[in-house]
């Protein structure tokens, strides 16, 4: 399983098909909503025609493995948005969902946010809300939720979400991008530049 990372908007046909011949075969697409001031909000950017025409453009150059990230329990957004946002995400017919609740990471622009008072988080109980709307949903539209934020279609549960907790052996490429093996963990630099200077002068990033 070799997945990677896709912003909707970004992509076309011609990348796409790259993807496939250098042995690309599966896609995360990093859609996180379907509502124009959500995706605002988080900086994304994109719009909800860009996102469903990226997936569908997969879908036409034979990608067959496409999980979409979702994320609810943002500031002011509606348990009925949230279930619009599944709605649109299940009509995709991708093989994977990945719902992820907000988390406000500390030293974060959101995180400021919320301290100088500008943002107010969700409250737990419409966050646990939303979370339970989510398993229902996908459940009832032929989803397995085989962890914690992940749900499939049978069969296609992401190798790397369930050999995660086993300590299985998994490497990852790009800035930031972690890795696993033989019981040894790293992590690559976060800068871009950075990155490729180090793979330029033929040394680990």
């Amino acid at each position: 399983e070799i997945t990677l990372e896709a912003n909707p908007g970004t992509v076309d046909e011609k990348k796409l098909r790259a993807y496939r011949e250098i042995g690309i075969n599966r896609l995360s697409f990093g859609i996180q909503s379907f509502h124009q001031n959500e995706l605002e909000f988080l900086g994304r950017i994109h719009n909800s025609e860009q996102a469903i025409n990226s997936v569908r453009a997969a879908q036409d150059v034979g990608f067959d493995n496409i999980n979409i990230d979702l994320i609810f329990s943002l500031p002011k957004q509606s348990l009925k948005n949230w279930e619009d946002t599944l709605e649109k995400g299940v009509a995709l017919k991708t093989q994977h969902i990945s719902a992820y609740s907000l988390i406000v990471e500390p030293n974060t622009p959101l995180h400021r946010m919320v301290e100088s008072k500008q943002v107010t988080p969700s409250p737990t109980e419409q966050d646990a809300e939303m979370y339970e709307l989510t398993m229902k949903f996908l459940q009832e539209h032929g989803f397995i939720h085989y962890e914690v934020s992940n749900y499939a279609r049978v069969g296609f549960e992401s190798k790397h979400n369930s050999n995660y907790w086993n300590h299985t052996n998994y490497l990852g490429f790009g800035p930031s991008a972690h890795s696993f093996w033989a019981n040894r963990r790293w992590w690559n630099v976060k800068s871009l530049q950075l990155y490729i200077e180090r793979i330029a002068n033929e040394s680990l990033p």
